[in-house]
């Protein structure tokens, strides 16, 4: 079976999952060793998320211009047909690896929240 990675990277707008939320998604999804597509969402916060300023200016934005950005759920469908082209999801062994910087303990947590 073939190794499937996906290469994460997620900018939030604060750094708890449960109260804050994704503002960007990208990734790079490589195959054995090759790169099969790379990714970048723009995405506005869910709802209820806290915003703070602090986060946003790690990533360069400012509250109006993520607001401004599509809805989660039309985001939502596009990353998925992206992922649904390399995993068949009835495969139970058919998966990405997800790799990134610090993403065990940062970005998996906001990556598997955006999902619910």
């Amino acid at each position: 079976m073939a190794i499937k990675r996906l290469f994460l990277d997620v900018e939030t707008s604060g750094v708890y999952f449960f109260k804050h939320s994704i503002h960007e998604i990208s990734g790079i999804i490589d195959i054995d060793g090759v790169v099969k597509e790379d990714f970048k969402f723009n995405v506005r916060p869910h709802p209820k998320a806290l915003i703070e300023d602090e986060a946003l200016k790690i990533g360069n934005v400012t509250k109006e211009q993520i607001l401004a950005y599509p809805e989660q759920s039309v985001v939502y469908e596009q990353l998925i047909n992206i992922l649904r082209k390399y995993v068949n999801k009835f495969n139970t062994k058919d998966k990405y690896f997800l790799i990134g910087y610090n993403n065990a303990h940062f970005d998996n947590p906001f990556f598997r929240a955006f999902f619910k």
